[in-house]
């Protein structure tokens, strides 16, 4: 009678199991702030400029006001959806981009050269394509958070230089420039807004203004710095071609 129930026993634990295997629990949908917690590393406090892994993103600048950083997407790989001010999107490959707002998908493709905005928002961006995905992200603070930024009149006296420069964009929130410049050129530059300018090539350039002292800054590529309102004018005081990336917030 033992052996009976042991076998019993035995046999009603094997169908427990087998049942559990062969109709599993419902699975429960992800939670993206969980996600979001395991993926992304530490960011600055303000601006959040959120990034995927620490090995696929490098962040180059941030401040009270603006964060960039260097992404590298893997096909497949992804930026988990996230709040943040608006996102500016330059980039260094060809990229097709899945970029998901609200449970919408818009499929993006861009060259080098190129720049995308996004307005604030919860957005998610995913590399669809077959190779590796290389870009700048720019992000402004939402504008909740963010100090004033600091402009300065239009100058009466403007430095009158030719423009060498692409502008990608110009409009009541930003002026971004492409800009390349030869041994010695000079581009014009809103001298009644701060800037952050991106190395993409090594550069040694010359900040130069009507009202302020110049100030020279040799960058590596891939660096960023701020720049103060107050600066009209840049010169390439370097060897060989100066490649930037220029973004003056207007607001």
């Amino acid at each position: 009678m033992q052996l009976t129930r042991s076998i019993l026993t035995l046999c009603c634990v094997a169908g427990a199991l087998w049942g559990c295997a062969r109709y599993p629990e419902a699975e429960r949908a992800a939670d993206l702030d969980e996600n979001v917690a395991v993926l992304l590393p530490d960011q600055p406090t303000d601006p959040a400029i959120v990034t995927a892994e620490p090995t696929l993103a490098h962040t180059l600048f941030a401040n009270d006001w603006v964060g960039v950083a260097r992404v590298s997407l893997e096909p497949g790989e992804l930026i988990p959806p996230h709040e943040a001010g608006t996102r500016f999107v330059y980039p260094l490959t060809e990229c097709t981009l899945s970029v998901i707002d609200k449970g919408t998908e818009e499929i993006v493709n861009l060259e080098p050269g190129e720049l995308a905005t996004w307005p604030a928002g919860r957005l998610g961006v995913a590399n669809v394509e077959a190779s590796t995905a290389e870009f700048l992200v720019v992000e402004r603070s939402p504008v909740d958070t963010s100090p004033d930024l600091v402009t300065l009149a239009i100058p009466d006296d403007a430095i009158d230089t030719e423009r060498h420069g692409i502008v990608l964009l110009d409009d009541d929130t930003v002026l971004a420039i492409d800009m390349r410049l030869e041994e010695l050129e000079s581009d014009p530059l809103p001298a009644n807004l701060p800037m952050l300018v991106v190395a993409l090539s090594d550069c040694d350039l010359e900040f130069q203004g009507p009202a302020v002292s110049d100030v020279e800054e040799v960058m590596k590529q891939g660096e960023a710095v701020w720049r103060e309102a107050g600066y009209g004018a840049v010169v390439n005081v370097g060897e060989g071609e100066a490649h930037a990336l220029v973004l003056a917030p207007r607001k």
